[in-house]
């Protein structure tokens, strides 16, 4: 892992066990490097923090994207596309539990989110509007549903595991 990497990992695991008031000298004296050169990657302590927090974003979006589409554009394979998606979201939280926890926290806390910045529903959203715009005019409810569905696997993921 090289030291930005390492940067950021850390910064999310004191993040989930320190919450909002992790400092910079806090995140370089446990990656064990200078104040300045974490400066000199993120030029503040809200940069590194949304550094991290696109990374989260990004990695979610690639995630989604290995999602094929189904063939056809019907109300059944837009449930079908919702599923897959929704499967990917939970299995990427599930798989990285340090991620998941940095980014349902940072995204629940006071912190102002980067630019650009978009949420999980969002970004299922921009996806199925290029594909069933039209049959997503027909259910009015079904971003009510997406957003409970990514709610169910932020709460899923942020679940402890006994080991």
């Amino acid at each position: 892992m090289n030291k930005k990497d390492n940067i950021l990992r850390t910064t999310m695991e004191l993040y989930h066990a320190k919450g909002e008031t992790v400092s910079l000298d806090d995140i370089s004296r446990e990656v064990g490097c200078s104040k300045t050169l974490i400066i000199h990657y993120y030029r503040n302590r809200q940069g590194l923090f949304s550094a991290c927090f696109s990374q989260i974003c990004h990695e979610v979006r690639l995630a989604f994207d290995q999602v094929e589409a189904p063939e056809g554009v019907s109300m059944e394979s837009l449930r079908e596309y919702l599923t897959e998606l929704w499967r990917a979201y939970f299995e990427y939280l599930k798989n990285d539990p340090v991620k998941a926890r940095f980014f349902i926290q940072y995204s629940h806390s006071h912190e102002p989110l980067p630019p650009r910045y978009r949420t999980p529903e969002a970004t299922i959203r921009k996806i199925l509007d290029e594909r069933y715009e039209k049959l997503i005019e027909e259910d009015e409810h079904l971003f009510f549903k997406i957003k409970y569905m990514v709610a169910i696997a932020n709460g899923m993921a942020a679940w402890p595991t006994r080991r």
